[in-house]
């Protein structure tokens, strides 16, 4: 008799791949909760920061937008990385050159590493 460990849901043969669930209530996602963990707060310190740039209305909405869709993404049961990758660069051209921004966008930047090589990068 041979023994084998169970690693999941082994899908061979199928054009299936990635995270995967089976059965009532199952879930599956791609990253961790730590690294998603990261991210979100990471998000919300730098959604914090905004009032005090006193950023013109349309570019304070612009990096909200971006904001709000890195915090979607980092609790998504697969997350995009294109999603990501876009909302990453709005943001750096929207606040690359505020200062007072630089080490919240930098945290979010670092926050984003582990969930985007979790995607594949």
């Amino acid at each position: 008799m041979t023994s084998q460990s169970n690693w999941g849901i082994q899908n061979n043969n199928s054009p299936n791949y990635g995270a995967q669930a089976a059965g009532a209530g199952a879930t599956a996602s791609v990253g961790d909760p730590v690294s998603a963990n990261a991210l979100a707060q990471a998000v919300a310190a730098l959604a914090a920061t905004l009032p005090s740039l006193e950023l013109d209305t349309a570019t304070a909405e612009d990096a909200s937008a971006h904001l709000e869709d890195l915090r979607v993404e980092a609790t998504a049961a697969q997350p995009s990385q294109g999603r990501i990758r876009r909302a990453l660069s709005g943001l750096t051209t929207l606040l690359g050159g505020a200062a007072a921004a630089a080490t919240a966008l930098a945290a979010v930047e670092k926050a984003a590493e582990p969930l985007l090589r979790a995607l594949g990068t």
